[in-house]
């Protein structure tokens, strides 16, 4: 539960120049919101809970693992927030859905999935920057755990230049895009190994500027669920990628 919840209703411009209204969103602060929009093309709803949004603030979205609820990242995003940042975290499942694959060949099993969530992940952005939650110039932040660090990572392969930096948290699946822009940290688990191809070697790692991290946590307490002391690494790591990210560019 994020809190008591408050009704609150979001008209949507989409490009045709129609409008399209939201179910009902809620809130419980000034500075936490619950939305709910729909994608009409794809006829799905994306739950959000919306962070300090602002529309001079750089817009940073939380992307979850299998099975995570909105609110299941709430340290990351308070960190952020307090950073800067108009922090979304976006619920990737709904009630309804195929179960997720989690044996067999997960990464193509998972394809359509996965495009799924780059879908749901656009909309939101779009949505977002055109209703001045965030800021609608300046280059977006991801955070993935997982599933949702596959997400960012396929998003920035289909959506090349939206995407300022990507902090993943343990993806299994897609591969790591060998570049420089965006910035790009991974935080690894100590329990999981990743798919063939999809970290860096040592020598693209230097290369690009990627940053590869050897956690001591498992991968299923990479969320609230951590300890303190794995929540600080987490915040640490993270705070590290958006230190590096920032050489390069200007602001939060």
């Amino acid at each position: 539960m994020i809190g008591r919840k408050i009704e609150v209703a979001l008209l949507l411009s989409v490009c045709t120049g129609a409008s399209l209204l939201t179910t009902p969103a809620s809130a419980t602060t000034s500075s936490v919101i619950s939305v709910e929009l729909f994608n009409p093309k794809a006829r799905r709803r994306i739950p959000l809970a919306l962070y300090h949004p602002g529309p001079r603030r750089p817009l940073a979205v939380l992307l979850p693992g299998v099975g995570a609820q909105l609110g299941d990242y709430s340290f990351l995003a308070n960190d952020l927030a307090r950073g800067g940042f108009a922090v979304a975290e976006v619920q990737l499942e709904l009630p309804g859905d195929p179960s997720i694959p989690t044996s067999g060949h997960v990464a193509e099993l998972r394809a359509a999935e996965l495009h799924s969530g780059v879908n749901s992940l656009g909309y939101a952005i779009a949505a977002l920057k055109r209703l001045r939650y965030a800021s609608a110039t300046r280059p977006v932040v991801l955070v993935g755990h997982s599933n949702g660090g596959d997400v960012a990572m396929l998003y920035q392969a289909e959506r090349p230049g939206e995407v300022a930096m990507i902090f993943s948290l343990d993806n299994l699946r897609v591969p790591i895009a060998r570049t420089s822009d965006p910035h790009i940290c991974s935080l690894r688990s100590s329990d999981k190994v990743a798919g063939v191809g999809v970290l860096p070697d040592d020598e693209q790692r230097a290369q690009f500027n990627i940053e590869i991290q050897q956690g001591k946590m498992r991968h299923d307490r990479m969320w609230n669920g951590g300890t303190g002391a794995e929540k600080r690494v987490m915040l640490t790591a993270l705070a590290r990628c958006l230190k590096h990210r920032r050489t390069a560019r200007s602001g939060p």
